[in-house]
């Protein structure tokens, strides 16, 4: 509801007044902004928290998927292409990457960042790689 909502808001300004530029504050803020579909808000917290922390790979992941929310696909591959630099051993922003990359219909790359995420140990969705590897041919 807009009432637990608004509160737990409260809460998290509360929290940040109390701690300035805390990063777990600012992820779990940017996270529940995220959750409740305000992508707005949530891209400005994960860009507060790169800001306090420049090599955090889930803050640019997390907010290349908010980017990937709202339609913007050129930021969201900047911030997947990041994260990947930042954690190339990391599957989860090979399979962002992927993911996005299949959306675009870009069907070879995203099966290269696809199997690559698997490789890496994250759990790629098997019809996901049946389908890319059908439509790349």
């Amino acid at each position: 509801s807009n009432r637990e909502y608004d509160k737990a808001i409260e809460i998290f300004d509360l929290a940040e007044q109390a701690v300035p530029h805390h990063q777990a504050i600012y992820m779990i803020k940017a996270n529940y902004l995220f959750s409740k579909k305000e992508y707005g808000k949530a891209i400005g917290k994960y860009t507060d928290l790169i800001e306090l922390d420049p090599e955090s790979v889930e803050a640019y992941g997390n907010r290349g998927i908010a980017y990937q929310s709202i339609g913007d696909a050129r930021r969201a591959m900047a911030d997947y292409n990041r994260a990947i630099k930042l954690a190339p051993q990391d599957g989860w922003p090979y399979y962002n990457r992927g993911g996005l990359l299949y959306r675009m219909k870009e069907y070879r790359k995203a099966l290269k960042d696809l199997e690559e995420a698997r490789k890496l140990g994250y759990n790629v969705p098997q019809d996901l790689l049946r389908d890319c590897r059908r439509k790349a041919r």
